[in-house]
């Protein structure tokens, strides 16, 4: 009588390869472990949960897939270059402003641009780390993160100048 698990009948023994030969002209056994239960599953066709059917080997993918890193880096990279956009507009609208006796106002405008633009670096320097540490293209986060980064840098230069000039008068 033949094992119930057993599907081939019993093939008669062939010679040994020699040595250094690949394995050609074999038969096919069929799959090693067909009817057998997966490791840590003590019955076979036992199903768990996120399986849809008996025996599958894998758990199916999650229902809601995680934000990639790739919206997020989007999301740093047009922060980063509002915030430049910004900056650059504020830089070339002073010489209009000096020529036409506002100082006042420039300086009112350069101090909430100023500020402005340090949230919008701040923010695109935080979202542009967090997507570079998620799954997905680093592209424009990694610009992202350049561009605030050194805008910041140079904010930071911008504000300790103008307290050492204050101190020095």
């Amino acid at each position: 009588m033949t094992d119930p698990q057993q599907q081939h009948p019993p093939q008669a023994p062939q010679a040994a390869q020699p040595q250094g030969q690949p394995y050609q002209n074999q038969p096919h056994q069929g799959q090693p472990y067909q009817n057998q239960p997966y490791p840590n599953q003590p019955y076979a066709n036992q199903s768990y949960p996120n399986q849809p059917y008996p025996g599958q080997a894998h758990a199916a993918a999650p229902e809601t897939p995680r934000a990639s890193g790739s919206a997020l880096g989007r999301i740093a990279f047009i922060a980063a270059l509002v915030a430049l956009g910004i900056r650059l507009l504020s830089t070339m609208l002073a010489p209009l402003l000096y020529t036409g006796d506002y100082y006042g106002v420039l300086s009112g405008i350069n101090s909430v641009l100023g500020f402005i633009v340090f949230l919008g670096n701040a923010g695109a320097l935080a979202v542009g780390i967090i997507a570079l540490r998620r799954s997905g293209p680093h592209l424009l986060a990694a610009i992202a993160v350049g561009l605030a980064g050194a805008s910041l840098v140079g904010y930071l230069a911008t504000v300790l100048s103008s307290a050492f000039a204050w101190i020095a008068y």
